[in-house]
């Protein structure tokens, strides 16, 4: 299929896809983030003021409340240890 025509949630399942998905951390809080989100090695969502799709909530496996807090992850990985 043609990319103009997939949809934002097929395109970035894809790509991480096309990255090795099992190496990928991804972060995200939309609803076309859900499948990105649960394919990726560690799904991050982020919960800032526009809130989160309650699905991409539940297909994530952490929960932040910034996208500093989810990169700090990766700078300090064992506050992850507790998830």
């Amino acid at each position: 299929m043609n990319n103009k025509f997939q949809s934002q949630a097929e395109q970035k399942l894809n790509f991480i896809e096309g990255l090795g998905k099992q190496s990928v951390i991804a972060f995200g809080n939309g609803a076309n983030d859900e499948s990105m989100l649960e394919a990726a090695a560690i799904g991050v969502c982020v919960c800032e003021a526009e809130g989160v799709s309650l699905m991409a909530r539940d297909k994530s496996d952490i929960l932040v409340n910034s996208i500093n807090d989810g990169l700090d992850l990766l700078l300090y990985p064992k506050r992850i240890a507790g998830h």
